[in-house]
């Protein structure tokens, strides 16, 4: 698994993602899902992303892209044997809202997904669910807010959805 680190996660900018300057987006329609690109539904804000890596091997995927306001998302995870379920505890996303003007890390890992990245104290955030049906990826559940050394600042969770098409891999 790549690994972001706590000073890439401070340069992310989502602007559409909890405030920023886009209005709350419904999310798409199933089927409507165009090719490399992703959705993420913070609470009831949606942003689209252009994945620019888009990855699901047999044990693993790992997806990157960023939104037209310039925002950036990596999600990752392990793939279960039957290669639909997706391990919980391996499983993480990571995006950062704009809020008042300034950057706000939104994470949720699981534990070993935390520890693979050197995290300290618990996973912030909570992945309630995850699944592949190759080339669809999803995850879900909630977000923590993270300060710039990724540790959750206390906020409240925030609930989150991501649902990713990547038929052309790579």
């Amino acid at each position: 698994m790549r690994r972001l680190s706590p000073l890439a996660l401070v340069s992310l900018v989502t602007a559409g993602c909890g405030g920023g300057d886009s209005a709350a987006t419904p999310p798409p329609e199933p089927g409507s899902f165009q090719d490399r690109t992703a959705t993420v539904l913070v609470g009831d804000v949606t942003t689209t992303y252009t994945l620019d890596a888009c990855e699901i091997a047999d044990d693993t995927f790992h997806l990157t892209g960023r939104s037209e306001s310039g925002g950036t998302l990596e999600a990752q995870g392990v793939v279960k044997d039957n290669g639909r379920g997706v391990v919980l505890g391996s499983t993480g996303i990571i995006v950062t809202a704009i809020e008042d003007l300034q950057p706000v890390g939104l994470s949720a890992f699981g534990e070993d997904a935390w520890a693979d990245r050197d995290g300290s104290g618990p996973a912030p955030g909570v992945i309630g669910n995850a699944r592949v049906n190759d080339p669809l990826v999803q995850e879900a559940g909630q977000v923590a807010v993270v300060d710039p050394d990724e540790q959750p600042t206390g906020d409240e969770l925030r609930t989150f959805s991501l649902d990713a098409y990547c038929d052309e891999q790579g």
